[in-house]
């Protein structure tokens, strides 16, 4: 449906009349900015629009409880605060509900705020309250070098605040937390800091008071080691939890050696079939599915054909009057006075016979012919109906009549006037002649013209079972297709799978259940017992071609599978494909071969074509079977004297010969066909095609390149300059020194230019930062440097190994956390750590350790033995950056890795992130929460559209790109009930004024409702002198909080 019909559809569903719901919808299409979008399809809206229309579908008809879940998720910035200001809005007469993973948003938003965790209540109040309870006063946070001695910082603060703790140090930042009973002391200490900063080795610090997410950190994060003792218990417990097993296990961890070879080969063929055995028994009941369908469709076809009579012999067939429908049977005698008494005899006994016949006798002593033609002469119709035999019993003769319209009336009439002399001859009523016609047996080639017609059960059995073998087949489709699309796949291939391995590890395991499936119709067919399908002989025929046509149907399959996005979808669409190709065809070339069309030749030439398909094979194997059976029955009969057999008899017939109706042509068209179908495979996955053309383009393209890059290198930030020059000055033994160098990496989408001469080189124990807005190219690297996109121009190494020529190599070395979670949706998380363990060739012993301490690393211990699909969105995230760190790898691409996780987690993943990060592993982050990469990344460069505009240390860029700090304030919200806005803006106006009066060079960045952030453009003031002001500010003005920091990324 479209935006509007969306708003229409659900404003009629809760009741509004037509004229209501046109209103509704202008007003919400208005306010969710869906102008433009308001008559396109919701499936091309992007993630945003899509969360704004189904915001505005909850909100329509003025819903009195709205529940909006997480509603800005995948929202940029500027859509969410647009959001924010409509649910603002639209809070009147309204209850509204919201969860949410963004403190800000809570903050802005809730009149009330609750955390939850554990499925219990934690705290619940206003903002300002739960600040206020839980909060720890200022929060003091030191952007710290690697070399700085945690100690003596510690040292200098203890000399204005006795009793200060370190709260938290990860990755670079160092925070402290400052009672608010000091706060009288904290222009001095600031001032101490600023003085001593250089010789700390602190870069540079900040303040901010306690923010919603530090609460939350306290009270509902899920992520806390130890069961927190009252509200004392310090944040401390979250960042330092680290149990003496993780110690122990920290040993076990690392001291393995990856196999390789050989054994490494073995073990990935290992974690494929695992996959496939877990995925066929968490799906158990497709395989039913698969068996029930042929299984019904045989059965009953079989049944069917039963009741029609089958082409054996014709059946003997008895022959009497009583056979018939009630008849009158005319009987002329001579008169009374003058019959014999042999005569007398012999009408009684035939008077006799009626007594057990459906017919009335008329006896009369006129002529026959004319009593016959006076009845005629009234009604013809009904005496050819019902006059079926005569007798005429008279003293010279005894004479028979039949009435010759019937069937088989001569016998009849004979019949019964032989029973009346018999009975009168013997004088005893037991004796009868009864009286049957045998036809005479089929000649050979009567035999087999009748296996040409459609009710024979070949062609049933072969028309049925093509159709539903086609949904057999069709089923395999589905897990390949959710593989693909969730980029399981290809997670699996960086693991190290070959793609060769990949498909045939699959194939042989769908074929056995396909061979499983074909079993149970072998058997059906086997219990009915039916001519042609009964001995073992023909059973296991027919079982061979089933087998052999399932060889070239599963790469043909596999083929559809790179094409659909949608499993449901492709399964219907191949499956009707196999149905018109197998059953159609079969039907349409049969036909052309029977009585009606006589068109053998065309007939016996497509069928040699359309033997390509499978399905086509299958069916007229079975026919050819049938077929078979009834010639080489025909010719062992046994022959009267005098026949001679049929010339193809003394071919020698065998079932598998190449002529029809043997089935060895279709055995060979199928073993062919399945080489040729995984050669379009492979050709098609391995996307051979596409590099041939990309090579043929770039050696095109490369004269227009290289003009192209001459013009375009005027205006590059000096420091990416100096990094180009750094890579482009590297030796070959520097390269293999660095684990990740990208050198003039270039790619291009047809003539779009999406990355443009990436030059970096990422040493150990460093996190590389990716910044840049959506379609910046963050992505397009992040697949070329693990090889899920070519390089168009340039090259890349990951220790040493180039990613256009040893990508085999490269694999081993980089671990990998999609954008979206790649994960096996029926494995559990176990399982899933194992399946990836082994694919990278981790020791089978030291598996369950290295599971236990990813899983703990990064806290989704107590998920493990869940499957995927029950995980919430953040756990999924930890399982797939857990799956990147499997097996050691040197570089570890992280994309997005905290989108959609609570704050507690964040840290702890940070935390998981930092460790690994300093045992000397290269991490390359990209994310768009900026305090991810203030607090992970040691350098970070920012693109835009394809190329990086700087690079270099957070601090770096900061001193660089900004000066002066970034000052927010929070006014107190007044509930005055009437007059509440009137006050509200006078307050504000107050905080403004105040502002501008203090700090004369500052800048109004935003304001947004109750929230004003400026810009203080200032190096004369220091630190302390703000914080000084604001201190004094706070208790003058209707000031919530505020906090002074530095320009933020």
């Amino acid at each position: 449906l479209t935006v509007r019909e969306h708003l229409y559809f659900y404003g009629r569903l809760k009741g509004l009349s037509k004229l209501q719901a046109q209103y509704e919808i202008d007003k919400y299409i208005k306010a969710l900015e869906l102008l433009d979008k308001a008559d396109v399809r919701s499936s091309s809206l992007s993630g945003g629009m899509k969360r704004k229309l189904c915001v505005g579908i909850a909100l329509c008809a003025g819903s009195r409880v709205v529940l909006c879940d997480e509603p800005t998720s995948g929202m940029d910035p500027a859509a969410r605060r647009a959001l924010w200001d409509l649910l603002i809005a639209e809070k009147t007469r309204r209850t509204m509900i919201l969860s949410t993973h963004f403190m800000d948003e809570a903050d802005m938003l809730g009149d009330r705020i609750a955390i939850m965790a554990d499925g219990k209540l934690k705290a619940v109040g206003s903002s300002f309250f739960l600040k206020k309870k839980y909060g720890v006063g200022y929060r003091l946070i030191c952007v710290k070098r690697s070399e700085c001695d945690v100690e003596r910082v510690t040292e200098l603060l203890r000399k204005h605040i006795p009793f200060i703790q370190v709260e938290s140090n990860v990755g670079s930042e160092l925070s402290y937390l400052l009672q608010e009973e000091h706060s009288r002391g904290f222009q001095t200490l600031l001032e101490d800091l600023e003085k001593h900063g250089e010789e700390l080795k602190i870069c540079d610090f900040g303040i901010s008071l306690t923010t919603l997410e530090e609460v939350f950190m306290k009270v509902g994060s899920d992520s806390t080691g130890a069961p927190q003792i009252g509200e004392e218990a310090s944040l401390h417990s979250l960042h330092s939890y680290s149990t003496s097993t993780d110690q122990e296990s920290r040993t076990t961890i690392d001291d393995y050696e990856l196999l390789e070879g050989s054994r490494l080969f073995f073990y990935q063929i290992w974690a494929l079939f695992l996959k496939k055995v877990y995925q066929t028994y968490r799906n158990w009941f497709l395989l039913v599915v698969q068996v029930l369908i042929p299984v019904l469709f045989v059965a009953v076809t079989i049944a069917v054909v039963r009741n029609w009579g089958g082409s054996g012999n014709m059946p003997p067939r008895a022959i009497g009057l009583r056979f018939y429908n009630p008849s009158v049977t005319l009987i002329q005698m001579e008169p009374e006075d003058q019959i014999g008494s042999l005569q007398e005899r012999i009408l009684d006994n035939y008077m006799r016979l009626f007594r057990s016949m459906p017919s009335i006798p008329l006896r009369g002593e006129e002529w026959m012919e004319d009593t016959f033609l006076q009845f005629a002469n009234a009604n013809l119709m009904l005496v050819n109906r019902q006059f079926i035999v005569g007798a005429g019993i008279l003293n010279n003769n005894l004479t028979a009549w039949f009435n010759n319209e019937a069937l088989h009336s001569p016998p009849a009439a004979l019949q019964m006037m032989h029973n009346a002399l018999l009975k009168t001859f013997t004088e005893s009523p037991g004796f009868n002649i009864s009286l049957t016609n045998s036809p005479l047996p089929y000649t050979d080639e009567t035999r087999l013209q009748l296996m040409r017609t459609f009710n024979n059960l070949g062609f049933q059995l072969a028309y049925y079972t093509g159709f539903a073998m086609s949904f057999v087949v069709g089923f395999y489709v589905i897990f390949y297709i959710r593989e693909r699309v969730t980029k399981a796949k290809l997670l699996q291939l960086v693991s190290g799978v070959n793609r060769l391995t990949y498909w045939f590890t699959g194939f042989i395991w769908d074929y056995l259940t396909y061979a499983f499936v074909c079993i149970f119709i072998i058997i059906t067919v086997a219990i009915f017992q039916e001519p042609g399908f009964s001995t073992g002989g023909e059973v296991f025929r027919l079982y061979s071609v089933f087998l052999f046509v399932g060889v070239p149907a599963l790469p043909l399959t596999y083929i559809v599978t790179l094409y659909y996005n949608v499993a449901p979808a492709a399964f219907i669409r191949i499956s009707v494909a196999y149905i018109v190709t197998g059953t159609a065809l079969f039907i349409f070339v049969y036909l052309l071969g029977t009585d009606m069309f006589e068109l053998e030749e065309l007939s016996e030439v497509l069928s040699n074509v359309f033997l390509i398909f499978p399905h086509f094979a299958l069916c007229d194997a079975i026919v050819n079977l049938s077929h078979m059976s009834v010639t080489i029955d025909t010719c062992d009969a046994v022959r009267p004297p005098g026949v001679t057999p049929l010339p193809i008899c003394d071919e020698g017939l065998h079932y598998y010969q190449w002529e029809r109706p043997g089935i060895g042509r279709h055995l060979f068209y199928c073993l062919t066909m399945t080489v040729v179908y995984f050669v379009i495979l492979f050709v098609l996955d391995f996307k051979v095609l596409k590099l041939i053309v990309q090579k043929v383009r770039e050696w095109y393209h490369r004269k227009h390149y290289k003009t192209n890059t001459e013009s375009g290198s005027a205006e590059i930030d000096s420091d990416v300059l100096r990094e180009n020059e750094r890579i482009a000055a590297m030796s070959v033994d520097e390269r293999t020194r660095t684990n990740l160098v990208a050198h003039e990496m270039t790619k291009y989408y047809n003539r779009f230019l999406a990355v443009n001469q990436l030059s970096v080189g990422i040493n150990s124990s460093e996190c590389f930062g990716l910044l840049g807005a959506n379609g910046a190219g963050k992505t397009t690297t992040f697949k070329m440097l693990s090889g899920d996109e070519t390089i168009s121009f340039g090259d890349a190494w990951i220790k040493g190994h180039s990613l256009k020529s040893e990508l085999k190599k490269v694999h081993q070395h980089i671990g990998y956390c999609p954008q979206f979670d790649a994960l096996i949706e029926d494995l559990t998380g176990r399982e899933t750590l194992k399946l990836f363990s082994l694919l990278r060739g981790v020791p089978r012993f030291n598996i369950p350790f290295v599971s236990m301490h990813l899983a703990r690393e990064f806290g989704f211990e107590k998920h493990l033995d869940k499957q995927v699909k029950a995980y919430s969105g953040g756990n999924k995230r930890k399982l797939s950056t857990a799956l990147a760190m499997l097996g050691n790898p040197s570089v570890v691409y992280l994309d997005e890795p905290t989108s959609g996780m609570d704050p507690g987690a964040k840290r702890n993943l940070w935390n998981g992130v930092c460790r690994v990060r300093d045992s000397g592993k290269t991490i390359v982050l990209t994310s768009h929460s900026m305090e991810e990469c203030e607090a992970l990344c040691t350098r970070l460069a920012i693109m835009v559209n394809g190329e990086f505009k700087c690079i270099g240390s957070t601090q770096h860029l900061k001193n660089k790109f900004s000066q002066g700090f970034v000052l927010t304030i929070k006014a107190k919200r007044v509930d005055s009930g009437g007059k509440g806005k009137e006050s509200d803006t006078l307050d504000l106006q107050n905080i403004k004024d105040h502002i501008v009066t203090q700090f004369p060079d500052s800048h109004l960045k935003e304001e947004y409702q109750d929230l004003l952030t400026y810009y203080i453009r200032s190096n004369s003031m220091k630190w302390s002198q703000v914080f000084g002001v604001m201190e004094r500010a706070k208790q003058q003005l209707n000031i919530e909080d505020y906090s002074i920091g530095q320009t933020s990324l």
